[in-house]
Parts: C-alpha cells; sequence; structure tokens
C-alpha cells in the first residue's frame, strides 16, 4: 500500500468483515482494487461483507481542542507543533 501511495495511484483497500457459511477467506482477509480494475489478492468466495477504504487519499490528522490535546497529538503530525499553528494560523 505505501507503493501505491508514493506512486499516487488511486485504488482501494477491501477488508472482509464477516462471513456466512462456508468462505475460503475469513474475517481480516484483504484485497487491493486498483483503479484500473486490476486487483491484488483475493477475498475467495461465499457470502461476505467486505469494507471498503479508499487508499489514494492524502493522510491528514485533524485536531479539536488545544492545550493539553494538541501537545498529546503534536509528535503524529509531520512538523510537531510548529506545524500545527501553521494550519491553524490559516497558513
Amino acid at each position: 500500500m505505501a507503493d501505491i501511495k508514493h506512486q499516487g495511484k488511486r485504488a482501494a483497500l477491501a477488508i472482509v468483515v464477516r462471513t456466512k457459511g462456508s468462505t475460503p477467506e475469513k474475517a481480516g482477509a484483504k484485497m487491493i482494487v486498483m483503479e484500473d480494475g486490476s486487483i491484488i489478492g483475493t477475498l475467495g468466495g461465499g457470502e461476505v461483507d467486505v469494507y471498503i477504504e479508499p487508499i489514494h487519499q492524502p493522510e491528514k490528522l485533524i485536531i479539536f481542542g488545544a492545550g493539553h490535546i494538541t501537545k498529546a497529538l503534536a509528535p503524529l503530525t509531520p512538523n510537531g507543533v510548529s506545524g500545527l499553528a501553521r494550519n491553524r494560523s490559516g497558513r
């Protein structure tokens, strides 16, 4: 998935969240579906419920709150507290 993101390709990650009856794959099985329809992996067959998450979206951390919340989450941002201050001011 990191390669797909790095290359800017559009794709979606499909994850089996529930199965019913006899299925070759169980909950947690994953498959990537590329924009052109090609796939990486398989979810097998049978009756399955699937969660789909786009891969192409840029990662973004949005923090609501201030003070202790910002300080605790700042290390998760690429630019730390200075990046948060810049974003808050709109620059």
